[in-house]
């Protein structure tokens, strides 16, 4: 659970290098492919966590949008599957039964709404991490949260982040 810390920390180091950078942290989005459009959804709803030594940061930039790429943005969900050899409970140390409070603020389906303008792209092959995409976007949907889903009819779970792929353009243009 220590990653958790690390991005927030990561995206917190933005607002010290700012001024050094000429960054403007008023336009910042956050993407990722997979455990990657995890942690970027993740990262988007952590300014709601405080005072939580796993789960939060001092400073956090705030996120205009997010992009996320099959994301795995369900985490008890993907802990019942057992997808990639129980990834997920490496990740949060254990089963959402032995660290439910870990589960509640490291999976983005339990943060919703995030606030943030989301687009999610999921590929109509992929049928380890669509699924929970989808999932996802339900949640997210029935709060009225800012969120879009790309399904990519020709891609998979690679596909979305190969530039020569005929999923590609769907990513390149998306629009938020």
């Amino acid at each position: 659970p220590g990653t958790f810390q690390d991005i927030a920390q990561a995206a917190g180091q933005m607002l010290s290098v700012a001024d050094t950078y000429a960054l403007d942290t008023s336009r910042v989005i956050a993407a990722g492919h997979s455990a990657g459009g995890h942690l970027a959804l993740w990262l988007a709803a952590s300014s709601r966590i405080h005072d939580h030594l796993l789960f939060s940061s001092v400073q956090v930039v705030r996120l205009m949008g997010v992009l996320g790429l099959a994301p795995a943005a369900d985490l008890a969900y993907l802990h019942q599957t057992g997808v990639c050899e129980n990834v997920v409970d490496k990740l949060m140390g254990g089963s959402p039964t032995g660290f439910p409070d870990r589960y509640a603020l490291g999976s983005p389906i339990e943060r919703v709404p995030i606030g943030v303008p989301q687009l999610l792209v999921v590929g109509t092959y992929d049928d380890n991490w669509s699924p929970v995409g989808r999932r996802y976007f339900a949640a997210a949907e029935a709060t009225n949260d800012q969120v879009r889903l790309i399904e990519a009819s020709q891609s998979g779970h690679f596909e979305m982040i190969d530039p020569d792929s005929s999923t590609w353009p769907l990513v390149r243009d998306a629009d938020e």
